[in-house]
């Protein structure tokens, strides 16, 4: 039987089919990206259904494998639903004082987009975004959260008191790719397009 919350999270980590999501918090974080770009990038329709409030990925977001009309087209885009923001998801490794590495999908919008491709701008011509390390910190709440990267490099890391992602850590990770998400199917957004309309 595990016990505390570092015993918690071994077992919730090992049984889950579910990946961690990292969000960053007003303390701050130090994470590692675990590639060098998103893995998928994409917008979702948030529509109000009888059993409640669910989310759908717009396939007019997403880029096509060919030349498929229909694979592109969103009957609830066409009903004038209009999706949100366009998200970005990267795998990420946490680190946390005294604990093992945490692997977690990081999604993000624009802000942090801006700032992690800056960041590449600056320091990635140098040195991969992988061989870095990012403080990552949140001030505010809702609509007015604003966030906050800062690069960090390993002679950093010991005033956050987290050690340095080992190679042999960072390649134990099995990381989330775009099939972790469901893509709705043509007739599944047009049976909802229906409903709404």
């Amino acid at each position: 039987m595990a016990r505390g919350w570092g015993g918690y999270n071994k077992v919730k980590s090992a049984s889950s089919d579910f990946e961690t999501k990292f969000k960053p918090g007003s303390e701050g974080s130090v994470v590692s990206l675990l590639e060098e770009e998103p893995f998928a990038a994409f917008s979702r329709h948030w529509v109000d259904l009888q059993d409640g409030k669910r989310a759908f990925i717009c396939p007019a977001s997403l880029e096509a494998d060919d030349d498929d009309e229909e694979e592109l087209a969103c009957p609830l885009c066409d009903v004038g639903d209009c999706p949100n923001a366009p998200r970005a998801y990267i795998n990420v490794a946490v680190l946390r004082p005294g604990e093992r590495p945490e692997h977690a999908v990081w999604e993000f919008g624009a802000s942090i987009s801006e700032q992690l491709q800056m960041i590449d701008k600056s320091i990635g011509r140098r040195t991969p975004l992988t061989d870095i390390y990012i403080l990552a910190s949140s001030k505010g709440s809702g609509l007015n959260t604003k966030y906050h990267l800062e690069p960090l490099y390993p002679e950093d890391l010991d005033e956050f008191d987290v050690d340095e992602l080992t190679e042999k850590q960072r390649h134990s990770f099995e990381l989330y790719d775009e099939e972790l998400y469901e893509i709705p199917s043509y007739s599944e957004l047009d049976k909802i397009a229906d409903e709404i309309a």
